[in-house]
């Protein structure tokens, strides 16, 4: 749309596109925290704005829009809009990237355990009517890829071509066995490893690359998920919504990536960042200068290294 109005470059376009839904995140987001205290509100939105990875929110990516559609959902499920809009928005979320059904599975939890919404009987029968909604985005993007190439899976298909470990044993059962143990996650630190984080990296320095990176930041995100849980500072929708964008792309693409481009995977993961200013919100000033001057150098440097045509995987 942006293209065929300005007549802009495709480049040019996807950069205003993410750029825009970026803006629109921290609006969705901001107006999300008003529930919380002053500091907490600015703590939380200056870790998003200076989260490292985050740079992916600024580039071709399709991450700032699913963060946008993401942020608000978690302000409309805040402020009990009407579960038919909630069923709408989580749709769209889905439609942006398939980890969105998180947002399906946060808006149809909440549904079922509201009581102020009906009677049990009557909430299994709403959300069984609204399950279909809240993944419209998904479905329509299955029956254009069934129209244009014939099969509606093709973006399952191609995942194919971005696997960085091929197991001796493919078989489910030892698929799961492997996530089970994280063996993709500790098994990046482990010298000589097929899956070691340097693989993917030009060299070896864990600074120069976010291979060294992506097990830990998503591992950090889950923490920080459960523990605002644990603390009682995220609901339990908010908890599911977190813990789903963390746990599927771990079971879907762990194994094969090697925990690649789960940095990336993390940094939408919204519920972490009010926990992470929860805390910095709690600490010293000292702390939180140190913290955020450490996000803006981390967030510089990565911003350079893509700039300068390094992978950040």
């Amino acid at each position: 749309a942006i293209i065929a109005l300005t007549g802009v470059s495709s480049r040019y376009g996807l950069l205003i596109a993410s750029n825009l839904f970026l803006i629109a995140a921290f609006a969705f987001f901001s107006a999300y925290l008003r529930k919380e205290s002053l500091l907490t509100r600015w703590c939380s939105l200056a870790v998003l704005a200076l989260w490292p990875v985050g740079i992916s929110f600024r580039v071709a990516y399709s991450e700032s829009m699913l963060l946008a559609v993401l942020a608000l959902i978690m302000l409309g499920l805040a402020r009990r809009w009407p579960i038919v809009v909630l069923a709408v928005i989580a749709g769209a979320a889905t439609g942006v990237r398939a980890v969105g059904v998180a947002a399906s599975a946060a808006v149809l939890l909440h549904l079922l355990m509201d009581a102020s919404r009906g009677t049990l009987k009557k909430r299994f029968l709403s959300a069984a009517a609204l399950a279909p909604i809240t993944v419209w985005g998904l479905l329509a993007y299955m029956l254009f890829q069934y129209v244009q190439f014939d099969t509606p899976l093709a973006f399952v298909q191609t995942q194919k071509h971005w696997s960085f470990y091929v197991p001796e044993h493919r078989e489910p059962i030892y698929k799961a066995m492997r996530l089970a143990i994280a063996e993709p996650i500790w098994g990046s630190y482990i010298p000589g490893s097929k899956r070691h984080w340097t693989i993917a990296n030009e060299d070896e320095n864990p600074f120069l690359g976010s291979s060294f990176w992506n097990p830990i930041l998503f591992v950090l995100a889950g923490g920080l998920v459960v523990f605002g849980w644990y603390r009682r500072w995220l609901t339990r929708e908010e908890f599911l919504l977190g813990f789903g964008l963390v746990a599927i792309p771990y079971l879907s693409r762990a194994d094969e990536q090697s925990m690649i481009s789960h940095a990336r995977f993390a940094a939408i993961v919204l519920p972490a960042y009010l926990v992470m200013g929860r805390l910095l919100s709690q600490s010293s000033f000292v702390l939180r200068a140190f913290v955020f001057a450490l996000l803006a150098i981390g967030l510089t440097l990565w911003s350079g290294f893509f700039a300068s045509g390094r992978p950040l995987l």
